[in-house]
């Protein structure tokens, strides 16, 4: 286990972020030592390669959460899905991650995506139960149509994809965007948690919610 990249651990479960990919997008391992089970949360472009010759060896990995459907988080769902694993995201999405072409007419090319079936979709607050711990959904539009947040209450961590960063929130002027109601998802969704909760963003520094009540200029 590579103890630089665990944010923490109770009993025999560990959480651990990792980067990948161009974009160095954070993709989320939550591991169940007991049961030598783990769920993910995104799955960037070189996601798979390392992550099965490492942490996840001898893990089987039964589900992987998407925050949202732009390229750069998913590159690599398609591989952990021919594994076994149960692909989650909100319906909005459903057209990219899906049918990647979906992009052509605005990025100029389908990104070097794979299609990737989604097995269930996430309504916001649903509640889900993987590696036997409990994972809060809430939907937060505005960066993309389909972004979704996952609050892991036993470690009082949430991801969030590209809605929140460090002093900042996420663009809202890709197709789909809309500003008002990423600013209204982040304070109602996000903000509402517990002011320790760390929030690990899609990108860059990790932050906490408190923090982001107190200075964060976008959410004044």
């Amino acid at each position: 286990m590579n103890d630089k990249n665990l944010i923490w651990h109770g009993d025999s479960n560990y959480l651990y972020v990792f980067q990948f990919g161009r974009l160095y997008t954070h993709t989320g391992i939550f591991i169940n030592g007991k049961t030598k089970s783990a769920f993910l949360i995104d799955a960037p472009f070189g996601s798979y390669e390392f992550l099965k010759t490492s942490v996840l060896r001898d893990i089987f990995v039964e589900a992987l959460l998407i925050t949202h459907c732009h390229w750069d988080h998913i590159g690599d769902d398609h591989l952990f899905k021919g594994d076994g694993a149960k692909v989650y995201a909100h319906k909005d999405d459903r057209t990219v991650i899906e049918n990647p072409k979906a992009l052509i007419p605005y990025a100029g090319s389908d990104m070097g995506l794979t299609p990737c079936i989604i097995d269930e979709f996430i309504d916001d607050n649903s509640f889900l139960t993987l590696a036997e711990i409990g994972i809060y959904c809430r939907s937060v539009p505005g960066h993309c149509p389909g972004s979704v947040i996952f609050y892991l209450g036993c470690a009082g961590v949430a991801f969030v994809g590209d809605t929140l960063f460090r002093n900042g929130i996420g663009r809202y002027d890709f197709p789909g965007g809309d500003k008002n109601l990423l600013i209204s998802g982040i304070k109602g969704k996000i903000l509402s948690l517990p002011g320790d909760t760390i929030v690990v963003p899609g990108h860059g520094e990790f932050t906490t919610v408190a923090h982001e009540r107190e200075n964060n200029k976008y959410l004044k």
